[in-house]
């Protein structure tokens, strides 16, 4: 694999507030704790804090092991697990919703960014560092988790049906899978590139996805197959044994929710101020939803208590706290609260995170000092374009460089295979050209003997009809040019930029780990380069 960084700014879908973070911009310096994100003192710095900060190791050991059965086995995985017993040990956090097939390139890109995240800290700091992945199971944003693209072919996951009583939408993660996924698995499988790979990547597809299996483990299951052997760690905080961890966390919550709340709407008043935008508008407390048979059920303030958004039922904030220590599975952190419950069970050095999630954390630096947890460095992840061999083939024939593949297909088209309207006026030059010769020539003739004139109309004749045929053979091959350039945009477009976005927001890995093989994944852990505030076009060898 080869690399060749574009600056983010010739590309959609970044905020000016991802660039300047990216770029090291001194005016978000006061929002994080460690604003020198790929500096080795801010990781040696953060990776103290983490491993110093205490934490319920061996509780928090012992749920990982026993999630770890449900994904399938993983002797690596198993192995990084244990080193959270050292106490000189931290983690390379990074997470996503689980989806559909694995969810779409940035999924990927992420973990394999905390891969080599953590291998380099390790290095940095001499400590054991694990890359840890968060399944975030209890989002409950199921549109976004149910569509990915594999091949050419966009799949969708039915909703799950309503069950009575059923306020609003659960966590995502909960969903079981029912018979409706089995002809999308065999879509995917259809879809995928036909290779020698090709096989295990359907069977692994076949064996996550079956009936009976929740969205969670499903997902899991398909992370384990693309980056076995690399020691990632997956982690579902929808366990009740992790969420006995985060008790203390979420009963303070509900007890003085209303602080970090004010908190993160003041970061996002000053993120405003200084130029950018505030991820989190306006906060509302407590900083979680309540979880049950209704669904995710969100929270607001109420005087001094809380008031259940959906049904009007009113909580004390007593009454929180109190079913905080009985009952914590009923808990899941929203946004102002997740990556602290994440660092309370975990000591994270560094949170790997796509572009919105990072404007999301330059409002918590105020949640990490009021819960009392150190904030680890936030580390942008991996940015990155696919350019495989058929589609470095359509863009030589295009004459552009992958960034410069913006879509629609048609107008591309329409752009670079314009006709050129010299050529018919050159044909018809060319005619009116041979008339008048031909016509001169004939008079000369025929002052010799009349009988030539004929025989020099005859030679017009032939010679305009080649010309013609000239013509005809000209606007073929004019044809088939634009009829490949045509199949080359479609191409082009439809891989690098489907439905007018980056492709990484779009293709399934799925696709690549069956053309290019189970070394792909940890190819790509490698060629992704660290650090680097621009976009990585990577060409697959």
């Amino acid at each position: 694999m080869t690399v060749r960084p574009v600056p983010f700014s010739a590309l959609p879908g970044f905020s000016p507030f991802f660039r300047a973070y990216a770029a090291g911009d001194a005016r978000l310096a006061p929002f994080f704790e460690h604003p020198d994100w790929n500096s080795d003192a801010a990781l040696r710095c953060a990776s103290d804090a983490a491993a110093n900060h205490p934490r319920a190791r061996t509780a928090l050991v012992d749920a990982l092991r026993a999630q770890a059965a449900r994904w399938g086995p993983d002797a690596d995985a198993d192995r990084a697990i244990e080193r959270l017993l050292d106490p000189a040990s931290v983690a390379v956090v990074t997470g996503q919703q689980v989806s559909l097939f694995g969810g779409p390139l940035y999924t990927v890109f992420k973990a394999a960014t905390a891969v080599a995240l953590a291998r380099r800290v390790e290095a940095v700091t001499g400590r054991p560092v694990l890359a840890v992945f968060w399944l975030a199971s209890e989002d409950h944003d199921f549109a976004e988790a149910s569509e990915v693209t594999v091949g050419a072919a966009t799949l969708r996951l039915p909703a799950p049906p309503r069950v009575p009583g059923e306020l609003g939408p659960g966590a995502a993660g909960r969903v079981v899978l029912d018979d409706r996924v089995l002809p999308l698995v065999e879509a995917a499988v259809a879809a995928l590139p036909e290779t020698e790979h090709a096989t295990g990547v359907a069977a692994a597809l076949r064996a996550a996805y079956a009936p009976g299996t929740t969205l969670a483990d499903a997902f899991g299951r398909v992370l384990r197959f693309l980056f076995a052997g690399t020691g990632l760690v997956l982690l579902d905080p929808d366990d009740p044994a992790l969420k006995a961890l985060a008790a203390p966390l979420f009963a303070r919550a509900a007890r003085d929710g209303h602080a970090p709340a004010r908190s993160v709407t003041e970061a996002g008043e000053r993120l405003v101020a200084a130029g950018f935008h505030a991820q989190i508008p306006a906060a509302t407390a407590p900083g979680f939803f309540l979880l049950d048979e209704r669904g995710r059920l969100g929270l607001d303030a109420d005087g001094d208590g809380y008031r259940v958004r959906a049904t009007g039922e009113r909580f004390t904030a007593a009454e929180l706290e109190a079913l905080a220590h009985d009952a914590p599975g009923r808990f899941s952190a929203s946004v102002t609260l997740r990556p602290t419950v994440q660092d309370v069970l975990l000591p994270t050095a560094a949170y790997v995170g796509g572009p919105g999630e990072i404007a999301y954390w330059a409002q918590l630096r105020g949640v990490y000092a009021w819960a009392g947890v150190p904030m680890p460095v936030v580390y942008p992840r991996a940015s990155a374009t696919l350019v495989d061999a058929r589609t470095r083939r359509a863009l030589a024939r295009l004459g552009l460089e992958p960034e410069d593949a913006a879509g629609p297909a048609d107008a591309l088209f329409a752009r670079l295979a314009a006709r050129d309207p010299a050529l018919d006026a050159a044909f018809a030059d060319a005619s009116a050209a041979l008339d008048a010769v031909l016509g001169a020539l004939a008079s000369h003739v025929g002052g010799i003997d009349a009988t030539l004139e004929r025989s020099a109309e005859a030679a017009r004749v032939r010679m305009r009809h080649a010309l013609g045929g000239l013509h005809e053979k000209t606007l073929r091959a004019e044809r088939r040019t634009q009829s490949d350039l045509r199949r080359a945009a479609e191409h082009a477009v439809g891989a690098l930029r489907p439905g007018g976005v980056l492709q990484e927001r779009v293709l399934s890995a799925l696709t690549f780990r069956a053309g290019y093989g189970p070394a792909f994944v940890a190819h790509l852990i490698d060629a992704l380069p660290l650090g680097e505030p621009a976009h990585a076009v990577v060409s697959l060898d």
